[in-house]
């Protein structure tokens, strides 16, 4: 959804906030659960075409994407200062949308369940690439540009605590 989100954000990205817990189970296989939050300040705008101009609306828009995740995965070379993992799981995303058009108030509440697929090396970071097809696409701009998937590929910080 990177064009509806450059429309109403002037930007596609942005930050996370987010936690999970791990349990590693036999040698380097493990189970991992978690959510982190996603939230957005813009406006509405129309668009009518894909190649036409976004026309700025001037009423705010706020959007926040939650998704809750479980994986399953393995570690390899466990215990070693440097380990490379593979992980495979689902999540269930909520997508809470608020704007204010004339003083009349519009919300939007809905969730949705998604594919998440993560591979990294543990050390700093990690590549994962989530899916959340039909999250989107109910109408305006996301609707205009055939955007319809909550996903993207994002690089994750962690800060690990063993017990």
């Amino acid at each position: 959804a990177s064009k509806s989100a450059s429309a109403l954000f002037d930007s596609s990205g942005g930050g996370t906030f987010g936690g999970a817990v791990r349990y590693t189970f036999w040698r380097g296989a493990f189970v991992s659960a978690g959510a982190r939050t996603f939230s957005k300040e813009g406006e509405r705008a129309f668009v009518t075409s894909v190649s036409g101009p976004v026309q700025k609306l001037g009423f705010p828009l706020s959007i926040r994407l939650t998704p809750i995740f479980a994986t399953v995965g393995y570690r390899f070379r466990n215990g070693k200062m440097i380990v490379p993992y593979a992980a495979v799981g689902g999540s269930i995303t909520s997508y809470k949308e608020q704007s204010d058009v004339a003083g009349e108030a519009f919300d939007d509440d809905r969730s949705k369940a998604g594919f998440l697929g993560a591979a990294g090396v543990e050390r700093r970071r990690q590549f994962s690439l989530s899916y959340h097809r039909d999250a989107l696409g109910l109408g305006g701009v996301s609707k205009v540009y055939g955007d319809d998937n909550l996903g993207g590929t994002y690089v994750i910080g962690k800060l690990i605590v063993a017990f």
